[in-house]
């Protein structure tokens, strides 16, 4: 078995603190560490795309070596997928949630050995989600065996809906109807067990310089009003639990963490409290290190989460509250429906909601993305009262407190631990795998949205070479000599074929027609399956650095 994804750098914060990180960044991340660790394959291959592909390749395997004790991973460049997947028969691609890119490439390179794609949904109340929902259902090269794999049930329920108006706007407008044969999946995110686990609370509260006594009402995630959770209405709750309760809250503290990079909101939320006369009892703590982060859970006594916005489609940090072993207190929103079990391991607030958009979807084509879930999310309300009562239900009972946090993790690792997690997926990809078998060839369909620069910008150069004669000059025999390095620029190595440079100096050392030395160098290198567009790359290049030049035709 074989896996197979397309992916860039890693996200450099990753090996950092929580600054500037989303969590889709992070799922993803920790998905492909779990998949090493805990998936059935006997090979992972990454096809790297990047500014600067070896670098990124480089970065890929400090992090996933270390976990790769079987020696499965591949860390390969993006143009070495041709070639890869003509000799190995891969299981599964498997990327994002717009996976007609893989399905394309699987129909141009794989025709005859078809196998599934699939994609993982992670935010999807984006505006620009709707084109990018036509352009895949329009470009077709999707199956059966393909699949759309959703974090909850109700993403799952939105993407449909997604599906279908994108299907009936399209339809309204041109009288064609749209399908999309990939199934849709439910499969939630993971959360590694063994690091997010209770811990010592006193030690933990000493290494981040946190009170001893007191409760620790704990808020993680992303400190922003336009992408996460508006804040203020949890100071206003947790204000009338100090009210309400003076003696148990006499020394409580509501620990605000998270990545606080783009809005400064942890600034406003500081000022809010101030202005509430409760700023002695609230601590933002901004862009804790992933170090930390277990810490952070382990020092707190309940965990909250109340987000309002639409962006929001999992809720990862509530699993690993619930892994360390706290109760929780959440919206009832999205994922968190799936996740948390009211009553069990924690409770779930009402959120309420009415049809309202009017401007704001008018304006969706056009608005900035951020200002405009701002504008969603005001419009989501949260429960105040049943927030101040399910807290304070625990904020008095100690032992519920206790019982819920065992109840949490047992909850966790039962349904959400990654090896639980990797295995649905490892049933998924068998399962598609035995319907990709049995089809047979995939039809080649004429590719869409792939660019034909010669016909677009062909009028641009002075001359189109064919049939000029090019020769080697002084530079290129130093070259081919050895008396002079190759110099090229990062990212250049994955496409150009140092052989073919090498042999195509030497076809030169007399004048000979573009065209024919480039017949010549495809019939010397024909084992490698180069394309006539690839040879004329490379001898383009080192015309471009004066390695050959052209002697008759033109002015250059």
């Amino acid at each position: 078995m074989i896996f197979g994804t397309l992916t860039g750098s890693p996200p450099g914060p990753l090996t950092g603190t929580t600054r500037g990180i989303y969590g889709a960044n992070v799922a993803m991340f920790t998905f492909l560490k779990a998949l090493i660790r805990f998936g059935s394959f006997d090979e992972y291959h990454l096809f790297i795309s990047a500014y600067d592909p070896e670098k990124a390749a480089e970065s890929w395997g400090k992090l996933l070596k270390p976990l790769d004790e079987r020696g499965r991973l591949r860390l390969n460049d993006l143009f070495q997928l041709r070639r890869l997947l003509r000799e190995k028969r891969f299981t599964v691609f498997h990327g994002g949630h717009i996976i007609s890119n893989l399905a394309y490439l699987r129909a141009q390179f794989s025709p005859d050995r078809p196998f599934p794609v699939t994609g993982r949904i992670d935010s999807i109340s984006y505006q620009f989600l709707l084109p990018d929902l036509l352009t895949m259902m329009i470009r077709g090269d999707l199956y059966p065996f393909d699949a759309v794999i959703c974090t909850s049930r109700q993403a799952m329920k939105a993407y449909e809906a997604l599906l279908g108006q994108t299907a009936e706007d399209f339809e309204g407008r041109y009288g064609i109807k749209l399908s999309f044969p990939p199934k849709l999946v439910h499969i939630p995110l993971g959360v590694d067990t063994d690091q997010f686990a209770p811990r010592d609370k006193t030690k933990a509260r000493a290494l981040l310089s946190l009170p001893q006594n007191g409760l620790i009402i704990l808020c993680f995630g992303r400190l922003s009003a336009h992408e996460k959770m508006d804040l203020l209405p949890v100071l206003r709750a947790f204000k009338r639990l100090t009210e309400d309760h003076p003696q148990k809250m006499k020394k409580a503290l509501l620990l605000l963490a998270g990545d606080d990079a783009r809005y400064g909101y942890g600034e406003k939320v500081e000022g809010f409290a101030g202005e509430m006369g409760i700023s002695d009892k609230v601590k933002v703590m901004r862009n804790p290190s992933f170090v930390e982060t277990p810490l952070i859970y382990s020092a707190s006594d309940i965990f909250i989460s109340f987000p309002d916005n639409f962006q929001e489609s999992f809720g990862i940090t509530v699993l690993e509250a619930m892994s360390s072993g706290l109760p929780v207190v959440v919206s009832d929103w999205d994922g968190y429906r799936d996740t948390v079990l009211h009553g069990e391991v924690g409770f779930r607030v009402p959120t309420y909601w009415a049809d309202c958009e009017g401007r704001i979807a008018l304006y969706s084509p056009i608005c900035d993305w951020r200002q405009e879930h701002l504008y969603l999310a005001q419009s989501v309300c949260v429960d105040q009262d049943e927030m101040v009562g399910f807290l304070g239900e625990l904020i008095l009972n100690p032992s519920l407190r206790l019982s819920m946090g065992d109840n949490a993790r047992r909850h966790v690792l039962e349904n959400f631990d990654w090896r639980v997690v990797i295995r649905r997926y490892d049933e998924l990809w068998k399962e598609l795998w035995r319907e990709a078998e049995s089809h047979g060839m995939l039809e080649r369909r004429r590719p869409m949205f792939v660019p034909d620069r010669i016909k677009s910008f062909g009028g641009y150069p002075t001359e189109m070479l064919s049939d000029q004669k090019v020769v080697v000059t002084e530079y290129g025999r130093q070259i081919l000599a050895k008396r002079q390095p190759l110099k090229f620029y990062k990212g250049m190595k994955s496409i150009l074929l140092l052989p073919v440079i090498q042999e195509g100096l030497k076809i030169a050392s007399q004048p000979i027609p573009f065209d024919e030395l480039v017949d010549r160098l495809m019939e010397r290198f024909m084992r490698f399956s180069p394309t006539g567009k690839d040879i004329r790359y490379q001898l383009l290049w080192m015309l471009k650095h004066g390695m050959i030049s052209v002697c008759d035709g033109g002015e250059i």
